[in-house]
């Protein structure tokens, strides 16, 4: 039995990679590339136009995001942030997730998502109505 267990662990390793590259590799059109591109220089614009009409009750006065990162894991999308809001003293944090160039969905952050070791910058303003930032 000791010797199937080094053979079952390379089988399924195996598996799982052929998964995760097969993810990697999927094609998009030009116009999604360049969405994609210009992600990291308007993300947090995005989070910011966003947030409001999503995270309902929470106040975003004062709020952080940080750097953005590759999705990993569990993580929704292709490339995510958190945000850091301090209430009354009590820090929380929203993992804001985007695909293709755009907003995709955001959650309270979990474990994985390494809100808490972030580098965070003021979250922008919200843009005027009418000037939204791609969503």
């Amino acid at each position: 039995m000791k010797g199937a267990i080094p053979f079952l662990t390379a089988g399924l390793l195996a598996g799982c990679s052929s998964i995760v590259s097969d993810l990697n590799a999927r094609q998009v059109s030009p116009e999604v590339q360049a969405q994609i591109n210009v992600l990291p220089q308007k993300y947090r614009q995005i989070a910011a136009d966003t947030l409001p009409g999503v995270l309902k009750g929470v106040s975003l006065a004062g709020a952080e995001i940080s750097e953005l990162s590759l999705s990993i894991g569990s993580q929704f999308g292709d490339s995510t942030a958190c945000v850091k809001i301090n209430t009354f003293g009590k820090v929380e944090y929203f993992a804001v997730f985007y695909m293709d160039g755009k907003y995709f969905i955001e959650r309270r952050a979990v474990m994985t998502d390494n809100c808490e070791v972030g580098v965070y910058s003021p979250l922008p303003s919200k843009s005027p109505i009418g000037k939204s930032a791609g969503q």
